[in-house]
């Protein structure tokens, strides 16, 4: 996918969470349907889907690293700010779901 197109997805995301955090909380059916549409969006990487990675910029240890950190940073800041603990931890389950490929990426590519 485009680098254009992927950015003009999460413009588009951005501005569906911005309009629903005007609205209301979420609440967890809302945040599972945002974690599957950014994965069948595209936003998010699926398996096999090799052929971006040979024309974008390498994922390099340091860039997983710093995604890593910026997922635990909104881990964080719904567990602590969301009045409703369960659906923050739902939300962190979801999120380290998505991202627990990344680490044993990081692994091999700094070996």
């Amino acid at each position: 996918m485009p680098v254009g197109k992927r950015l003009k997805d999460l413009a588009s995301i951005h501005d569906d969470i911005d309009e629903l955090l005007v609205d209301d909380a979420l609440s967890d059916n809302d945040i599972i349907d945002l974690t599957l549409d950014l994965t069948v969006d595209g936003v998010v990487g699926l398996e096999g889907d090799n052929d971006e990675e040979e024309k974008s910029t390498p994922l390099t240890g340091k860039l997983i690293q710093e995604g890593l950190q910026l997922c635990s940073k909104l881990e964080n800041h719904f567990l602590i700010n969301d009045p409703n603990s369960e659906r923050a931890s739902k939300l962190q389950r979801v999120l380290q779901n998505c991202m627990s490929g990344y680490p044993i990426i990081k692994k091999i590519k700094e070996i």
